[in-house]
C-alpha cells in the first residue's frame, strides 16, 4: 500500500489555476519535430474549491482548456475556463452554489435537498468535429469555444437536437439531453458516434450519430436496466458497446441530498455486469453478463473473422470508491483496486463472454493511432504506474504491444503523468510511428511541463515548460494543420 506522501502530491496536483496566460513556450530539451505542425487542446479540472471549500471529486473541478500551437517556431501556449452558466454563477458569488458528482452545496439538507441538476462542469475532454471546438462533460450538453481564443460561446445542442422533447421530463432532467465526454470517429466514414445517459425511473441511454459536416441525426434510446454510471464505449463496425457495471444507489440520501452522488453508490459484488450492444444502423440490442467489475475507458473494439467483438479497456475489479478527494492526503489510497487492461471477447451469437489480460502494469488513459478505431489493431499507450503499485498515482507511460504481449514502461516518479495522445508521424503508415503528446506534473517544484516522445521507444523529442502548474486534467484532441 501506498504511503499518504503520493497522496499529497495527487491532491496538490488538482489545486486551483490562478493564471489565464497566453505565451511561446520555454523549449528546455529537444526540439519540435519537423512533422509536428498543429494544436493539441487538453481538457480538465482548473478550479478546485470555491470560498475555501475544496471539491469532493476532480470531476467536479471547473473546466480549464489548455491549448498549445505547434508552428515552425516554437510552442504558443494559452489557458482559459469554460465560462459556463455555472462557473459564472459561482466565480460571481464566491461560493458552491449547484451540486455536482461528488460535491454538495454547503449547508446541508436544506440546500440540497431535491436538487438533481448536476452542475456541468465542462471538464471532461475537447472535441474537434464539423468545425466546431467543444468542451465535453456528461452532465449536459457540450459548451462550444473558439479554438483560437478559447472564448466560450454558450451550450452547443447540434440544431435543437440535444434539445429535451418531453416537457415534464424537461423540468427533471433540464433543458438539454446529455451528450458523454467519449464521442468515437470512425476513421472509414468520418461519422462521430456518443451516447449520455438520460436520468428517470429507468434511465435512457441515448444515441447519437454525427456526420462529418456536424449534423447530428435523431437520437434513439435504449433502456438501462437500473441508474449507473457509464462513462465510455467501444466502437466497432457494426457495434456500439457499452459496459454498465453493477453499482446500487441510495436514491433516497441522493434524492435528500443527505450525501452527494458518489458517496451513495456503492459497488455490488454478487450482481453481473451486464453488457449492451447496440447496433450502429439498425435496432438490434444484445445483452450478455460476465464477471462483476467496472471500466471507465477503452482502448479500442473491433469485429474478428468469427463475428466476435472484441473489447480492450483498463478493468477495475471493483469501483473506486472515494469518499472525499481532499481526505486523500489523511487516508492515503489505502485498498484501491488495480487498474488492469484486460480484453473480452463477446461473441452475440453465442451469448459467450470470455476474458484475459493483456498487461501487469496498472494504467488508465490508454489511446491509440486514430486511424485504428473500430479495427484490429496492434498497439496502445496508457498513463500507468509501476507494476508493483497501487492506487491512482499515475507516474509512468506505458506502451502496450499486443502481438508480442509485452510492455514498454517509462516512470516519471515522483511526478505525474496525463494521458499520452498520439499523433500519427506524416506520411507514415505505421501503426506506432508517431508522437506522444502529454503533460507532467513536477510533484517536487508545483509546476507542469509539456512533453514530446517518440512513441515507438517513449523516448523524449521534446520538452516544453510551463508557465505554472496544471492538474494532470483528463482527455485531450489534436488537430492538425492545414498549411
Amino acid at each position: 500500500m501506498l504511503s499518504t506522501k503520493p497522496a499529497e502530491r495527487l491532491v496538490r496536483s488538482y489545486d486551483t489555476v490562478r493564471q489565464e496566460v497566453d505565451q511561446e513556450l520555454e523549449i528546455a530539451e529537444g526540439k519540435i519535430p519537423e512533422d509536428l505542425r498543429g494544436v493539441l487542446f487538453r481538457n480538465g479540472s482548473g478550479r478546485m474549491e470555491r470560498g475555501g471549500i475544496f471539491y469532493g471529486h476532480p470531476f467536479d473541478g471547473d473546466g480549464m482548456l489548455s491549448r498549445f500551437a505547434f508552428t515552425g517556431k516554437g510552442i504558443r501556449y494559452r489557458n482559459r475556463f469554460v465560462r459556463t452558466r455555472w462557473y459564472l454563477d459561482e466565480e460571481n458569488s464566491g461560493r458552491i452554489r449547484y451540486r455536482n458528482f461528488g460535491t454538495n452545496i454547503p449547508g446541508g439538507l436544506l440546500n440540497n435537498a431535491f436538487r438533481i441538476r448536476f452542475k456541468n462542469a465542462a471538464n471532461t475532454s475537447v472535441l474537434h468535429h464539423g468545425n466546431k471546438l467543444l468542451a465535453l462533460c456528461e452532465a449536459g450538453a457540450p459548451h462550444e469555444v473558439s479554438p483560437e481564443t478559447l472564448e466560450t460561446h454558450g451550450p452547443f445542442d447540434f440544431d435543437d437536437m440535444l434539445r429535451s422533447p418531453d416537457p415534464v421530463m424537461r423540468a427533471v432532467r433540464g433543458r438539454y439531453l446529455p451528450f458523454s465526454a467519449h464521442p468515437r470517429l470512425d476513421p472509414s466514414t468520418g461519422d462521430l458516434f456518443n451516447f449520455g445517459v438520460a436520468m428517470g425511473i429507468r434511465p435512457d441511454l441515448m444515441l447519437y450519430r454525427v456526420g462529418s459536416s456536424g449534423r447530428m441525426d435523431p437520437p434513439r434510446s435504449v433502456k438501462l436496466p437500473a441508474l449507473g454510471f457509464l462513462h465510455d464505449f467501444a466502437l466497432t463496425r457494426n457495434w456500439m458497446v457499452f459496459f454498465f457495471g453493477p453499482l446500487t444507489f441510495d436514491i433516497a440520501k441522493m434524492l435528500l441530498g443527505l450525501k452527494p452522488a458518489m458517496a451513495c453508490a456503492s459497488f455490488a459484488p454478487q450482481r453481473p455486469t451486464e453488457i449492451i450492444l447496440v447496433q450502429r444502423n439498425g435496432d438490434r440490442v444484445v445483452r450478455l453478463q460476465t464477471d462483476p467489475g467496472f471500466i471507465f475507458h477503452f482502448s479500442n473494439g473491433f469485429e474478428d473473422e468469427r463475428a466476435r467483438v472484441i473489447v480492450d479497456g483498463p478493468l477495475y475489479d471493483r469501483f473506486p470508491e472515494v469518499d472525499s478527494f481532499a481526505d486523500l492526503p489523511r487516508k492515503g489510497f489505502g485498498d484501491f483496486p488495480r487498474m488492469i487492461p484486460t480484453r473480452f471477447v463477446l461473441d452475440p451469437e453465442k451469448g459467450t463472454v470470455n476474458r484475459e489480460p493483456l498487461s501487469e502494469h496498472p494504467g488508465e488513459l490508454p489511446r491509440i493511432h486514430p486511424g485504428y478505431v473500430g479495427r484490429p489493431y496492434r498497439y496502445f499507450w496508457m498513463s500507468a504506474t509501476p507494476e508493483h503499485w497501487g492506487g491512482p498515482y499515475l507516474s509512468g507511460i506505458a506502451k502496450v504491444d499486443l502481438e508480442r504481449r509485452k510492455t514498454l514502461f517509462r516512470d516519471f516518479s515522483p511526478d505525474l503523468t496525463s494521458e499520452p495522445l498520439f499523433v500519427p508521424r506524416q506520411g507514415s503508415d505505421g501503426e506506432d510511428r508517431g508522437w506522444l503528446l502529454h503533460t507532467v506534473y513536477r510533484a517536487e517544484e508545483h509546476r507542469t511541463d509539456l512533453l514530446v516522445l517518440d512513441a515507438t521507444d517513449l523516448s523524449t523529442a521534446c520538452l516544453a515548460r510551463l508557465p505554472h502548474h496544471e492538474s494532470p486534467g483528463f482527455h485531450g484532441t489534436w488537430l492538425a494543420s492545414v498549411e
